[in-house]
């Protein structure tokens, strides 16, 4: 078993026969139980393998970066496989495989001909990494490379509802009143 940039792999011409079960492994944020007939149909030579995501970019939506900033993730996947998802996933940790985890909230990409998006408002916070994963039945997960670090400052929240009032005339010798909370009096 050799380990490269976060990924495992395992050389072997052994075949499983067919009452061998092999344990629970943690793989991302999913956990996955292989057993016999997980191969197929008694031929375990492998898994097909999804390509590597062709190009991945996220935009933070201004400066400062902030998680309620009006993000935009793009991705292109050129797999021709039916069921297959893009999900956007972030970490604050590279080097830790399990640590990596779905965005909140919608994590999945749309596909538009090839070119796949998601726009979120609610990141998570802190200094962040992010990647994309290319999942469908029947094949093992494809990623993108890593981009980041991205500094997250806490978002805002949604402004909320502002009114004003003024007597009759409307004329710069009236004062306006503005509703505050200390209910000062000002000049137009």
């Amino acid at each position: 078993m050799t380990h490269v940039d976060a990924n495992w792999t395992l050389n072997t011409t052994e075949r499983a026969d067919r009452n061998t079960v092999f344990p629970r492994r943690r793989v991302g944020t999913r956990l996955l139980r292989q057993r016999r007939g997980a191969c197929g149909a008694g031929n375990c030579a492998g898994t097909p393998a999804m390509s590597a995501i062709d190009f991945f970019l996220l935009t933070t939506g201004g400066t400062p970066v902030r998680s309620s900033n009006p993000w935009q993730f793009l991705a292109t996947d050129t797999d021709l496989v039916s069921g297959l998802q893009l999900r956007v996933q972030s970490t604050t940790t590279t080097n830790d495989a399990g640590s990596w985890q779905d965005l909140p909230g919608i994590h999945y990409m749309t596909n538009t001909a090839g070119g796949w998006t998601l726009d979120k408002t609610d990141v998570p916070t802190g200094v962040q990494y992010f990647r994309v994963v290319a999942s469908a039945s029947g094949y093992v997960d494809g990623m993108s490379s890593i981009v980041g670090p991205q500094t997250v400052l806490q978002g805002f929240d949604l402004w909320g509802y502002f009114s004003y009032a003024t007597t009759v005339p409307y004329s710069t010798a009236t004062p306006w009143d503005l509703p505050s909370a200390n209910r000062r009096r000002f000049r137009a």
